[in-house]
């Protein structure tokens, strides 16, 4: 494992490497055994306003070269990843994903757990794929903006980083290119984007 100086924020990783949202994450022995890992933070399933079952079976397949999956986001609940953290941060830091199914659950979940002392990121996810008639709001820059000024309308006790999209459209990147700029009273965190970084997106929080 590559070892050096790694930071988000003020927290120093001892490498660069952590689970996605979503992979080995779910339930409390998953999330335990993450501890144990060389990762050098654990993130939790991205979660719910309550625990969701997902989408029906099948909805997994593997084979030697590949997985797919579309799980729909199957989760225990927020408070539930909010509870384990108590333990988890006793041996690495902790990133709580969530990522909202209705209008104002992101919001809602937030402004919960903002008082909590029980993990040190907040991931917002816009980006599960995997809701049946549920779009990504990361495709749409205008949500995205009203959302993360609803979400970082109170002063922010926690780091929170905002995971979006892997493909982009020339119209998409053209639209973050006008909202960029857009500052969010200069509270908030990073931009996580899973599998590639483009030098929009790296720039879009800034």
């Amino acid at each position: 494992m590559t070892r050096g100086k790694y930071f988000i924020r003020n927290f120093n990783f001892p490498n660069p490497i952590m689970n996605a949202s979503g992979c080995w994450c779910t339930t409390d022995q998953e999330l335990i055994t993450l501890t144990q890992s060389e990762s050098a933070a654990v993130v939790s399933k991205s979660s719910t306003l309550l625990d969701r079952y997902g989408n029906e079976m099948p909805r997994y397949y593997e084979n030697d070269s590949l997985s797919i999956n579309s799980t729909g986001l199957a989760n225990k609940g927020f408070e539930f990843y909010n509870d384990i953290g108590e333990i988890i941060k006793q041996y690495k830091p902790f990133f709580l994903s969530v990522a909202g199914i209705e209008k104002g659950d992101n919001v809602l979940m937030i402004e919960y757990l903002q008082d909590s002392i029980n993990f040190d990121f907040i991931e917002l996810n816009l980006s599960c794929p995997n809701i049946i008639g549920k779009p990504q709001i990361g495709y749409d820059p205008n949500d995205t903006n009203e959302l993360l000024k609803q979400a970082l309308k109170n002063k922010a006790k926690k780091e929170k980083l905002y995971k979006i999209l892997v493909k982009f459209t020339n119209k998409t990147i053209k639209d973050y290119e006008k909202t960029k700029k857009k500052k969010h009273n200069g509270k908030g965190g990073g931009l996580s984007v899973p599998y590639e970084i483009s030098s929009i997106l790296k720039e879009f929080l800034s």
